[in-house]
């Protein structure tokens, strides 16, 4: 590394925050967020921040339209929790290129933004099955759980923020001033 200050950023995002297409459809399922990519695009602009779009798990395993499913459910499918090792496998790999193969400008992972209740992407929340349907649970998804531990094993120690769809303005502006301090402050990791 030399010591080449830091001078560029990148954030991995989870894949339906760029691509909403990916999150599960069905009538009246609310999965489509009218506008948000422009506004989380919109905050991140002026801090020059790139964007690394994560594979979605649920997306690539089984496709659209898909029932709605808790991380237990999704765990109990023959193979899906080798999809998400090999998928976060390659996120890492490429994450560790950013950091270990840029030079001008020297690049820094500053952060994945997962979704709240996902049981592959949340951060703080995923999901469970009860007697009256699925509700939110602490914990991670899947797919973030296994990520993070493979990056820490790589040595990169980035911080991890959750997305809550259902309250858009205030988690994208909890987020977006974490990065602000992060980038004002790279002693912060």
């Amino acid at each position: 590394m030399n010591g080449a200050p830091y001078v560029g950023y990148v954030v991995a995002v989870s894949h339906c925050i760029l691509n909403q297409t990916t999150r599960w459809f069905w009538k009246g399922s609310g999965g489509w967020v009218e506008g948000f990519i422009v506004k989380f695009l919109e905050r991140l602009k002026p801090l020059g921040i790139g964007l690394y779009q994560l594979p979605c798990p649920e997306f690539g395993f089984l496709g659209n339209p898909r029932k709605p499913m808790t991380k237990e459910e999704y765990m109990s499918l023959p193979g899906f929790t080798d999809h998400c090792r090999k998928l976060a496998e390659k996120a890492v790999e490429d994450l560790t290129a950013f950091t270990r193969f840029s030079a001008d400008p020297k690049l820094r992972v500053l952060a994945v933004i997962g979704v709240e209740g996902s049981p592959t992407c949340g951060v703080y929340t995923t999901s469970k099955r009860t007697a009256v349907g699925s509700i939110r649970i602490p914990g991670k998804g899947v797919f973030i759980e296994m990520l993070e531990k493979m990056l820490k094993a790589k040595g990169l120690d980035v911080a991890f923020y959750g997305l809550d769809l259902k309250q858009q303005d205030e988690t994208v502006a909890r987020i977006v001033k974490a990065l602000e301090n992060q980038v004002k402050d790279p002693g912060l990791l």
